[in-house]
């Protein structure tokens, strides 16, 4: 048990030398007074230069830019999904990954019958 206690103690010294090393090493960073309310004050006037009927288009192309991100790493995800995990034997390469099934008359003729029934 006082073996625990001195492993944690010291483990924790080592941290904290560790870290007073580090800020050591760091040059110092100091922002003056005011620096938070200046930059809100120039992002709020940049925000003022635009015409109102900029701003509608602004937005969309915000939320544009985040779904097509969303987008490109799902259609990523699936050729991946399709090309490396449920890839049949005889199909290529680009018919996998974009998920092509194969085609037959046979598969043809027991959909529509299904479709029938």
């Amino acid at each position: 048990m006082q073996g625990e206690r001195d492993d944690e103690s010291d483990g924790a010294s080592e941290i904290a030398r560790a870290g007073s090393m580090l800020r050591g090493a760091m040059p110092p960073i100091a922002f003056r007074d005011g620096f938070g309310d200046r930059t809100m004050a120039r992002i709020a006037a940049s925000r003022m230069q635009e015409s109102p009927d900029v701003l509608p288009f602004n937005a969309m192309q915000r939320g544009f830019r985040v779904l097509a991100a969303a987008a490109a790493v799902m259609i990523i995800a699936l050729g991946a999904h399709n090309t490396v995990i449920t890839r049949i034997a005889d199909t290529s390469f680009v018919e996998a990954a974009i998920g092509l099934q194969p085609v037959s008359a046979e598969s043809i003729l027991s959909y529509t019958s299904e479709a029938m029934q």
